[in-house]
């Protein structure tokens, strides 16, 4: 396991300082050969907030958007788990509008991370849409 790097705990704790958050989940940094991707888990690290891994490629430019997707996971997550499939309960609406926000709120949008969602959950994307100049800030 690497250590994670210093920018993205800190977009991490300003996203828990942004929502309003006292507990952020631990995170977990690996790197791989293949690119990056990631999954977050309530049942794992920090009783209150859970674990998010994320898995990436030295130098991948989506880093920070995998990170986003991972936080989205975890502010959307439901009060009360489910039996019902894994796709309907973490990519849903309410999740995607959430990632869409992120990234636009951390300028972290692009159309190729909006393809890629579209090619990973294809029904989800759809909810995100290019950000206006206004909307774009500087993290």
């Amino acid at each position: 396991m690497q250590q994670t790097p210093t920018w993205a705990t800190q977009l991490l704790l300003q996203v828990c300082k942004d929502e309003g958050r006292s507990k952020a989940p631990d995170l977990i940094w690996k790197y791989n050969r293949y690119g990056s991707c990631g999954y977050y888990s309530p049942w794992k690290g920090n009783k209150q907030a859970g674990l998010i891994c994320i898995k990436t490629k030295e130098g991948d430019t989506q880093e920070k958007q995998v990170l986003l997707h991972e936080v989205s996971h975890w502010l959307t997550r439901p009060n009360k788990w489910k039996i019902v499939s894994k796709r309907r309960t973490w990519h849903n609406k309410r999740f995607y509008l959430k990632l869409d926000e992120l990234l636009k709120r951390y300028n972290c949008w692009t159309i190729e991370y909006q393809n890629r969602e579209l090619r990973y959950k294809s029904r989800g994307a759809r909810f995100m849409s290019a950000p206006k100049p206004q909307q774009l800030s500087l993290f």
